[in-house]
């Protein structure tokens, strides 16, 4: 009990009077914040059972509220877990069927049949949503979803996805893990990854000489995240007939560049789309 109003006595003092007030009752400061920061501590038990004694209730309230939130999330990490799932061990239940993520978007997302692997058929396109208990699951990305995601889905009607719709709808159950991707650090927060496409066989970096300019520095970045992930790249490069239009200095550059890459390794194809028979490189 001693101790109890010793430690009530330093928190209403000055920082400067605590020092003194320990010193004399050989409380040590450390101890006393160490106590509080122990949340398992006996000692931070009864303090937090002090804590909310008396008549604050909407204090008591609100802090009851936040550990509901925690528990919350403790809960939806636990599902996290659960949604990226190997295939091998995808549930099976009624009306369940295989598909690729082809479009993304805030609340929905496009997908396609792949009742084989490799074999899409884009031109049968379903309307999915992801399961409600895996949408407020933390997790480190953007996304929960990103094009080119082998996902498993279940048939389900237009009421369950709260809006009109004439295409065939399906609730995402699982996603089977990525084994490779294309991703940048989220711009808003840079704690958190973006991924922009999964699965990828093949990367095709597209650019154009004028209308917009080429960006040779963004081609590299892509690159080098196509490097990263043991993706083959292909670079072409659009517009070929405005160079004309172009000085003398900028297509030096575009030459310097292109050859460049084609030293690299790199399969680089300089065309105009129009008139392009699309045989052989440049």
């Amino acid at each position: 009990m001693r101790i109890r109003y010793a430690l009530i006595l330093v928190f209403r003092l000055s920082l400067s009077t605590q020092k003194a007030f320990c010193h004399r009752t050989h409380i040590g400061l450390s101890n006393v914040y160490s106590g509080l920061r122990c949340k398992k501590s006996r000692k931070s038990f009864q303090m937090s059972k002090w804590k909310y004694r008396g008549d604050d209730t909407d204090h008591l309230a609100k802090v009851d509220k936040i550990r509901r939130s925690k528990d919350k999330l403790k809960k939806h990490n636990r599902d996290e877990s659960q949604f990226e799932l190997d295939k091998d061990k995808w549930p099976t239940f009624e009306n369940a069927f295989t598909a690729r993520v082809v479009e993304v978007h805030k609340r929905y997302a496009f997908i396609s049949p792949e009742p084989t692997p490799g074999e899409i058929d884009t031109r049968d396109v379903w309307l999915g949503t992801v399961a409600r208990r895996h949408l407020q699951s933390r997790r480190g990305e953007r996304n929960n979803i990103v094009v080119g995601d082998i996902v498993l889905c279940r048939k389900t009607g237009e009421g369950d996805m709260q809006m009109s719709t004439e295409l065939p709808c399906a609730v995402i159950e699982h996603m089977q893990p990525r084994r490779s991707r294309i991703a940048r650090r989220d711009p808003m927060v840079m704690e958190r990854e973006h991924v922009l496409a999964s699965n990828v066989d093949q990367l095709l970096v597209v650019g154009s000489y004028a209308n917009p300019g080429v960006k040779w520095g963004l081609i590299d970045r892509y690159l080098v995240l196509a490097a990263e992930q043991d993706i083959p790249a292909i670079i072409v490069i659009n517009k070929e007939d405005l160079l004309p239009r172009e000085s003398d200095e900028f297509r030096k550059k575009c030459d310097e560049e292109i050859a460049y890459f084609r030293k690299l390794g790199y399969t680089v194809f300089s065309l105009q789309v129009e008139n392009q028979t699309f045989d052989d490189p440049k």
